[in-house]
């Protein structure tokens, strides 16, 4: 009972927090702006939009075929260029804007308040650290599928349905174990300014030591985002049905608040995890 009331405490004060702060939305809708602007430029410069304009007009598939294989066949160096370049891009804007948004949960758990000079400063002093927890994590995802990989090639010559089913085994395992592992990352890396190795050391021996609080935590925060998903869809839903000839304006207007919400149910998760990784450090 203790347990449940702690979680549920955190989880109204992430709720609150979330309400009375709405700058917290700032680094996410900078960052989708963002990502829809280099989209738009990496076609523009791979030069896909007289593509695009042309595909709807052919009358048969073979056409559409043919004229996207000598397309790209023409263009292969451009769209390589295009989608590495975006790719790059995406991903250091990206983590500027994560290096903010959590700048900024770190203020409000500090009760200092949060403004977007402070996000400013938070971001660039953390960003090449959440730079480099990017990468640090997807090496470690990246050399799990290759440990797969290597037990896979090595059980298939004993038998090949029992290589498969081992290895899967060991992709969930290995998978949950990353997930859970490195959940803490973030808030280890902004509660005392770590190195990102130190960082993903303590978030490994917090889950160690809190299994328990961990999988709660994650199990929470995967709800509460299907939840707000499915109750926002059905509102959707509903209004695209009673809309009649004003449809699309109903869809782009719902489409524009169902971002809105599911990036609110994002930063909520990040907040509720920073605020159980400090409600259980600050016991210690």
């Amino acid at each position: 009972m203790i347990l449940i009331g702690i979680y549920l405490e955190q989880y109204k004060k992430a709720w609150r927090s979330l309400r009375q702060h709405k700058i917290l939305f700032l680094p996410d809708l900078l960052s989708f702006l963002a990502i829809l602007l280099l989209g738009w430029l990496a076609v523009s410069l791979s030069g896909l939009f007289p593509l695009i304009s042309q595909v709807p007009s052919l009358q048969t598939e073979e056409q559409a075929s043919k004229v996207i294989t000598a397309f790209i066949g023409q263009n292969f160096g451009e769209l390589i260029v295009s989608i590495i370049g975006f790719c790059i891009a995406a991903f250091v804007v990206g983590s500027g804007m994560l290096a903010a948004k959590f700048g900024l949960i770190r203020q409000i758990l500090s009760k200092k308040q949060p403004t977007s000079d402070i996000a400013w400063t938070w971001g660039r002093a953390f960003f090449w650290k959440v730079v480099r927890m990017r990468l640090g994590v997807f090496l470690l995802y990246l050399g799990s599928v290759v440990v797969c990989g290597i037990l896979f090639a090595l059980l298939q010559f004993v038998h090949q349905v029992f290589a498969a089913v081992i290895t899967m085994l060991a992709i969930i395992i290995l998978t949950a174990l990353l997930l859970l592992g490195l959940f803490m990352r973030y808030p280890a890396l902004y509660k005392k300014n770590m190195s990102v190795s130190e960082a993903i050391k303590t978030s490994y021996s917090f889950f160690i030591k809190n299994k328990q609080c961990v999988v709660m935590t994650a199990f929470i925060i995967a709800v509460t985002t299907l939840v707000v998903k499915q109750i926002f869809e059905v509102i959707m839903t509903i209004s695209l049905s009673v809309s009649g000839k004003g449809a699309a304006i109903v869809a782009v207007i719902m489409s524009v608040l169902m971002l809105l919400v599911m990036m609110g149910a994002r930063i909520f998760g990040d907040l509720y995890t920073f605020q159980i990784y400090e409600h259980y450090k600050a016991k210690k």
